[in-house]
């Protein structure tokens, strides 16, 4: 019984992308499970237990469709359900759980249903009834973490969930082993009720309610006087409680130095062990048993207040309060925390005005000079803060000079410096030298100073030292704060990368929205917690000198000249210097000469930049996208990224965002890069996602929109889906109509669709944007050729009648015949079928590609062997004929099958396979006649080597294999006067040119020499050759072979 393999291959193809296209979605998976259901029907009884079932899905099962959600399954003691998107899924898990606290709260604790939830977001097979996928699993894994009453989701949920609802109501929880994942998932608690709300400590609006806890702790000799309470507003909230404890001065100082060298310990990464980790926490338990009485710690255990007060003498400056630990979670991850220390006193007068409008912010990044990356993160987190309307930023471009420092010292409301401090002279070092506190002390009398200074420590992390402890920055806070500063936020250590960076944006953000610069930071810390992990200690390595209480911004007001557009903001205590240094030159002349406001800076750079790239004048794009790092890095950094993609290289582009990413911003053209890395790995959905972001981003650039679209389109054709594939090259040309890469991937399709003539017109104009694209030129001239053929209706009429008997033929089994008559020893003509390529895992960028790279080297082979490749036309219509894939062509016996019936004396079947970093063409030339692999190539190349450089080389290489495997043979026939005429012509592969020996072959094998000829005549079916000096006289019947 005969059966077409190949038929069924190509019929599983099509049905796996079926499913995909039909199943295969984005959807947010919830489940759920009941607390102690088990045990609940084990005392109470089947019926007990249904009827518990029952109130449970009553309560349960109405959030989850009022949210656009859908209950798939009945898990017995739980729900599995699906939801389109993030959103509605943490609302819904939000409202179960408020509605089985309310009826928890008026039924009896045995009639009570407490429910764990669980959420992750993905992609997976959706049905009508069911889902599946790993999606799927990992929803399973997180609810199995959450505790009764919880809501629990994973990262993926979170990212879109936050957009719509907020980052507060997340909590990080931390990397977590779920089972069956080989990697650890990122899982944040959901804040439903109000008691959580306050353990999370968010900042209320209204001051007279929010609660503050004060501790005020000093030291006399051996004895430390520790007082606490806890306020509303200006009211006592609770008792102050007085308390005494003696202070071991040398048990302390252990505990201290256990903790500097767990941190001292840190990578240059600024990463510990989980055990040190571990240990940290276990220290700081220790020291809060060492320094605060029983009743202080029960009370800060206790304490729901989302800022914490530390009231210090200056003896107990070197304390790590910050990372004291409660038992369960380190004090700076739980509150506020800020330090007012009772000997600092200012020794400068300042005088405050209110002023509305956005705060100013002088960002001083790399002032002496010397750390370029400081620079660059600094411009980088200026642009940031130039989007928003609550701030004003300005940033050095070069070197600041002591002057300068003044006089930007003078006219903003914060001062950020990144760079180095000079702790001994309680100072910063400036491009001239050191500016000091004492000297921001001696400003006139009428100066005003920042109410904030932020000091991000930006040199390089050496291991087990650490210049910033918390003596040297206590000492720089102290000095700052006596000079009329009322903040001061410092590093305790050196942030590794753009950690300081990311730290300071999460501040800044927090603190427009409105709170407090003592939840400000904290929010900061447990962003880097989230983002990093605990082990990485960037959320330990900064400290807050001050009120934690107070505002910068508050949210019922509108900056002056801004509009109302729902988010308003108003600017607390402005300060200004009218005069520099007792009455020099104006402000703004200094500040003009150094700093420039980001809303402009490098934006003329990039729109230029961008004009070349969508010109296609890739060096000059390349020139004016490095000119704007210095003022828009991000952005400058993403243009190099699409100018190397235009160059075809991979790696330099993902190395390019890799520096937007140290930035902490997030640019469409990265997210595009991103796509491409997936996709060289193979996993098409999720590159298509990131492929649909970029097109669906307000505001994308013409060139990446262009790309996405392509590379869509080339997903589309991957999976055999025609429309859609035309469709998105349609989209990529009207996105960027002069982009010679989406007129060649039409083209190149309306090619492989037989549409030779029109796919001519889109290559020709592709090949005039880019006339040294040497794919386009190939398959322009192979559109052409067929267009003629095609246009030639006797010729068509044969080609078609041809391939019609050549599909009979194969259909039937039946292979071509060689010719009769032909002598052992005579070459046949040495066809070659090229049937070819395969993609394995490796999708290539540009549609053609491979039809490309087996042209190439076909020409390559016609040229320097005496191959004749099959007709194209003929070898194109008959594999559309009998619907042959390259992956049904990858087989052997189907690829020798379809040989023969060409009467190819050889065929090709190769593959293309890689990944991110490099790729592979593996291509085997097989005889028909005897099956044998008489030649293999497999040459791997790195990611951004063109395949027209790799398809010369593989066919160098194998004409050169293949010369040697098939040299021309031939008989003469005849001859004289020094001339031998052979058997062999054209079709034989005979070219002018070619040297051959002529010899006789004795019965046993022995040869004799006749002598060299050059051949100097050919015809269809003869040639004429020339004998060397020195030949013998030649006769018919000798023998001819080919010199290599």
């Amino acid at each position: 019984m005969k059966s077409d393999v190949w038929d069924y291959v190509r019929r599983r193809n099509e049905l796996d992308r079926e499913i995909q296209e039909k199943f295969a979605k984005p959807v947010t998976v919830m489940f759920t499970d009941i607390k102690g259901s088990t045990t609940f029907f084990d005392m109470r009884g089947d019926l007990e237990g249904v009827t518990m079932l029952q109130r449970h899905n009553d309560l349960v099962v109405p959030p989850i469709e009022d949210n656009g959600g859908r209950v798939l399954q009945r898990l017995g003691d739980g729900l599995l359900a699906v939801f389109p998107t993030p959103t509605p899924g943490v609302k819904a898990g939000i409202e179960i759980q408020k509605r089985l606290h309310e009826y928890n709260s008026r039924s009896p604790e045995r009639e009570q249903i407490h429910v764990r939830v669980g959420l992750n977001s993905g992609l997976a097979m959706v049905e009508e009834a069911n889902v599946f996928g790993d999606a799927v699993n990992t929803a399973a894994r997180v609810q199995t973490l959450a505790e009764p009453g919880q809501i629990l989701v994973s990262e993926t949920t979170y990212r879109e969930a936050c957009k719509d609802l907020g980052t507060d109501i997340f909590l990080p929880v931390g990397p977590a082993a779920l089972k069956g994942k080989l990697e650890k998932v990122v899982v944040l608690e959901v804040i439903w009720s109000p008691e959580q709300a306050r353990l999370r400590a968010a900042v209320q609006t209204d001051d007279q309610a929010r609660r503050v806890l004060h501790l005020e702790i000093s030291r006399t000799g051996s004895r430390l006087k520790v007082a606490s309470r806890e306020m509303a507003g200006l009211e006592d909230a609770s008792t102050r409680e007085v308390e005494e404890t003696a202070y071991d001065e040398a048990a302390v100082s252990q505990t201290l130095q256990r903790i500097e060298t767990v941190l001292g310990g840190a990578d240059r990464d600024a990463r510990i062990s989980k055990q040190n980790l571990e240990d940290l926490g276990g220290l700081g338990r220790l020291l809060s048993e060492q320094l605060l009485p029983p009743n202080a710690r029960t009370r800060l255990a206790q304490s729901t207040a989302p800022e914490l007060v530390l009231t210090l003498d200056d003896q107990l400056a070197r304390v790590p309060w910050e990372l004291l630990h409660d038992g369960r979670e380190f004090l700076c991850l739980r509150f506020g925390v800020g330090r007012v220390v009772t000997s600092a006193r200012q020794l400068a007068a300042s005088k405050a005005r209110d002023t509305k409008g956005p705060l100013k912010i002088a960002l001083i990044a790399d002032p002496e000079g010397t750390l370029p990356e400081a620079l660059r993160e600094g411009t980088q987190l200026g642009t940031h803060l130039g989007d928003r309307p609550e701030y004003q930023p300005v940033v050095n471009d070069r070197k600041v000079n002591r002057a300068e420092f003044v006089a930007q010292f003078g006219t903003s409301d914060i001062v950020h410096v990144a760079g180095h401090a000079r702790y001994a002279a309680a100072g910063f070092a400036l491009g001239d030298g050191t500016i000091t506190a004492i000297d921001l002390s001696r400003l006139p009398s009428n100066a005003t100073v920042p109410r904030l200074v932020f000091f991000t420590a930006a040199e390089g992390v050496a291991p087990g030292r650490n210049p910033h402890d918390e003596k040297t920055v206590f000492g720089l806070a102290t000095a700052m704060l006596a000079a009329g500063v009322k903040h001061f936020v410092g590093s305790l250590r050196a942030a590794p990368g753009a950690a300081g960076f990311q730290f300071a944006h999460e501040f800044y953000r927090q603190l427009a929205g409105g709170h407090s610069i003592g939840i400000a930071v904290r929010e900061a810390r447990r962003e880097a917690a989230r983002r990093h992990g605990k082990t990485e200690l960037t959320w330990a390595s900064y400290v807050l000198y001050g009120d934690p209480t107070a505002r910068y911004v508050t949210a019922a007001s509108t900056p002056a000249g801004a509009t109302t557009s729902g988010i308003g903001t108003a600017v607390l205590d402005r300060k200004r210097l009218m005069t520099l240094l007792g009455g020099g030159a104006a402000v703004a002349v200094v500040a003009g000469a150094l700093y420039f406001t980001l809303g402009g800076g490098g934006k003329t750079r990039l729109e230029a930049a961008y004009k070349h790239l969508e010109g296609g004048r890739l060096q000059e794009a390349a020139r004016e996208f490095d000119g704007a790092v210095s003022a828009r890095p991000a952005e400058a950094y993403e243009g190099l990224a699409l100018v190397a993609l235009r160059q075809n290289d991979p790696g330099a582009a993902q190395k390019f965002c890799g520096e937007v990413q140290k930035l902490g911003a997030s640019r469409p053209g990265c997210v595009l890069v991103q796509g491409d890395t997936v996709a060289l790995q193979g996993d098409l959905p999720k590159a298509a996602a990131a492929y649909e972001s970029v097109v669906s981003f307000a505001g994308v650039p013409s060139v990446p929109k262009s790309i996405a679209f392509s590379r869509l389109g080339r997903i589309a054709a991957e999976q055999g889906q025609t429309d859609q594939a035309q469709a998105a090259y349609q989209k990529a040309q009207q996105a960027d109509p002069g982009s010679a890469e989406a007129l060649a991937n039409m083209g190149a399709l309306l090619r492989k669709q037989g549409k030779y003539a029109e796919a001519a017109q889109l290559l020709d104009k592709a090949a005039a944007l880019n006339p040294s694209d040497a794919m386009v030129q190939t398959l322009l001239k192979d559109a052409r050729d067929a267009a003629g053929t095609s246009q030639d209706a006797e010729k068509q009429k044969r080609v078609d009648a041809l391939v019609e008997e050549l599909a009979g033929r194969f259909k039937r089994g039946e292979v071509g015949r060689p010719p009769a008559g032909r002598d052992d020893w005579t070459s046949p003509p040495l066809t070659i079928s090229l049937l070819g390529l395969e993609s394995r895992g490796r999708m290539p960028f540009r549609e053609g590609e491979y039809d490309f790279m087996t042209l190439k080297i076909g020409q390559a082979l016609e040229g320097q062997t005496r191959a004749r490749l099959v007709e194209r036309n003929v070898m194109d219509k008959l594999l559309a004929e009998l619907k042959l894939g390259s992956s049904a062509l990858a087989d052997q016996r189907t690829a020798l099958q379809l040989g023969r019936v060409l009467s190819a004396r050889l065929i090709t079947v190769g593959s293309v396979a890689g990944g991110p970093s490099e790729w592979t063409l593996t291509l085997r030339v097989i005889e028909t006649e005897t099956s044998q692999v008489v030649a293999s190539i497999a040459q791997s190349f790195p990611a951004n080597q063109t395949t027209a450089q790799a398809a010369d080389v593989v066919a160098k290489d194998l004409a050169a294999k293949l010369r040697k495997t098939f040299p021309l043979r031939a008989r003469v026939t005849g001859g004289g006067g020094g001339e031998a005429v052979l058997n062999v012509g054209t079709g034989e592969g005979a070219a002018v040119g070619q040297k051959l020996l002529i010899f006789r072959e004795s019965a046993g094998g022995q040869r004799e020499v006749i002598g060299e000829a050059e051949i100097t005549e050919v015809t269809d079916k003869t040639s004429r050759a020339k004998l060397a000096a020195g030949a013998k006289p030649v006769t018919p019947g000798l023998k001819a072979l080919e010199r290599m």
